[in-house]
């Protein structure tokens, strides 16, 4: 059965829960309208802590197989950043880190159906204080696994990148 998920009504907006950082969004940021954090067992029957959180499917109707696939290949990349926030406990706070991406990789068991949602799970694997790498599944509205990636990012201080760019 598929465990019982925060609704997207519930979720916390991306704009309230890194609005301490002071951050300003760009239009694909901004899709990502619900945000959860969870830490009960994975949808994939793991007991590790996870940051679980509701994307738009943004190639909704779209025939073309690589934009389907680049729409779930989003959220695998994307939620990294987020799954080091969360395990940091940065999230809602005015701390903020970015993490480009050195290393991914992407799998799709499933690309037959078209959720209107993907919802994705990061588990991070390791994590020091200049890295971070994690694996994300990410599953279909209709609970249907699309995809598994794994990503390995650097962890770079925001204010130390501005204190960089300013000097």
């Amino acid at each position: 059965e598929f465990p019982r998920v925060l609704s997207l009504a519930e979720c916390v907006p991306i704009d309230r829960l890194i609005g301490p950082a002071s951050q300003k969004f760009g239009n694909s940021a901004r899709s990502w309208r619900s945000l959860e954090r969870w830490d009960n067992a994975d949808l994939d029957g793991g007991t590790s802590d996870l940051f679980r959180a509701w994307s738009p499917n943004v190639a909704l109707g779209s025939p073309d197989p690589y934009l389907r696939a680049a729409a779930i290949l989003m959220p695998i990349d994307a939620l990294i950043w987020r799954g080091a926030m969360h395990r940091m406990g940065l999230l809602g706070t005015g701390e903020f880190v970015i993490t480009p991406t050195l290393d991914f990789t992407g799998r799709f068991p499933n690309l037959d159906t078209e959720p209107g949602w993907h919802l994705g799970e990061v588990h991070i694997d390791h994590m020091t204080e200049g890295s971070v790498a994690g694996t994300v599944r990410v599953w279909a509205d209709d609970s249907t696994y699309l995809s598994v990636g794994t990503s390995h990012n650097l962890l770079i201080p925001a204010h130390d990148r501005w204190a960089s760019v300013e000097s």
